[in-house]
């Protein structure tokens, strides 16, 4: 399987994911999907704009 095929099956994050089976990877693709939508586009800007200076 493919990684895109792989993040499509993968829930939204939850705590207790572990209990369910789930792999420690795919907890963290999870939570990294989960932190990355909660984004706003601006916080994204200035993360960027930082780590560039």
């Amino acid at each position: 399987m493919t990684l895109s095929v792989n993040n499509s099956q993968i829930p939204e994050y939850y705590p207790t994911m572990y209990l369910d089976g789930y792999t420690p990877q795919q907890i963290l693709m999870a939570k990294r999907r989960q932190m990355l939508q909660s984004q706003t586009v601006d916080e994204i800007k200035v993360t960027s704009e930082v780590k560039i200076k």
